[in-house]
């Protein structure tokens, strides 16, 4: 029987290849350490090598601009004009309204009537005649009954419906009922219960019905609802989407087509030059109006406390306090 020998090359290449080896990657970081408290020629910033620098700017072009001085006289010409129109989503062309901020005309949505509105509201109605309200409040629970079945899971919902119940009436059903027309308009259906209600006496009834009108009021101040139109949403996008216009003379319509940031601002439009906002009827004019409105004045540097100088061997005015700069974690 003949021994044969294996070279040690082959015995590697093959232990390599079916197992694998664990290693150990191991970094080492890199931390400045100060040996002494004065800084004073770090804060320096000598220059090493000025040639160096100068070759830098030929490199970047410096040398060939043309706006190397500082100008002493500037003049823009603008054009102005006052967005009166606005299309909200999808919807129709309508006058825009300054009275209501952009945002809230942009983002309101429709109320549903849940259980914390429901109460919300009967309590303001409460307010308004603790004394009246309260001595009918059992013709108002048996009219208007808070029907609400809270998901079991929702401990702070059962809570309050288990609270309510016997206490509070379903307010914003009784606000439908007061801004919905009754059998005979102008009357509401509300002004109707309370004429064939026999619990509520007829002083009480003239209360209850002179304290809708406040009622009423108070939910215009406090909730923005949008018309059946309006809707801005993308449900897609989780973003709104609206545009504003000018008068046609001639129109700039801006674009929103991305808006979430919850504040409206220059940066949130695109000026869309290819769509109009008209409405029946108008026509863009052919000659622009005069409304360009030319300005002069003298440009000054932008500057605010601690801002970087353009050079990096410019150091900054001595108005930032070293010192003062906390280093320990946030």
């Amino acid at each position: 029987m003949t021994a044969s020998v294996i070279p040690i090359e082959q015995v590697a290449g093959v232990y390599e290849a079916e197992f694998r080896l664990p290693t150990v990657t191991a970094f080492n970081r890199l931390e400045a350490s100060p040996r002494t408290t004065d800084f004073t020629r770090s804060l320096r910033a000598e220059v090493r090598d000025a040639m160096w620098m100068i070759t830098r700017q030929w490199q970047l072009g410096e040398f060939q601009g043309e706006d190397a001085a500082t100008p002493v006289g500037a003049r823009i010409l603008s054009i102005q004009q006052q967005v009166d129109r606005t299309s909200i989503g999808t919807g129709p062309v309508q006058p825009y309204d300054d009275s209501i901020p952009l945002e809230t005309r942009v983002e309101r949505e429709q109320l549903v009537g849940d259980l914390g509105l429901a109460i919300e509201i009967a309590r303001s109605y409460w307010k308004l005649n603790p004394g009246v309200v309260a001595a009918n409040r059992g013709a108002l629970i048996k009219k208007y009954a808070l029907t609400f079945a809270p998901d079991p899971n929702d401990y702070a919902g059962t809570q309050l419906y288990a609270a309510a119940q016997t206490r509070w009436w379903n307010g914003y059903a009784m606000y439908v009922d007061m801004t919905t027309a009754g059998v005979t308009p102008p009357r509401s259906r509300f002004q109707d219960w309370l004429d064939g209600e026999a619990t509520i006496s007829a002083v009480d009834k003239t209360t209850l019905d002179g304290l809708a009108a406040s009622l009423i009021a108070w939910f215009s101040r406090t909730y923005s609802q949008p018309a059946a139109s309006e809707n801005a949403w993308k449900t897609r996008q989780l973003e709104y989407g609206f545009s504003v216009a000018t008068a046609p003379a001639p129109q700039a319509v801006l674009v929103a087509d991305e808006y979430y940031q919850g504040r409206v601002d220059w940066y949130s439009f695109d000026l869309d030059t290819r769509q109009s906002m008209l409405n029946p009827g108008e026509t863009v004019p052919t000659t622009p109006p005069d409304n360009e409105v030319l300005s002069s004045f003298i440009p000054t540097p932008i500057g605010f406390k601690g801002m970087p100088n353009p050079r990096f061997w410019q150091m900054e005015e001595n108005q930032t306090d070293f010192g003062a700069i906390g280093t320990t974690p946030a």
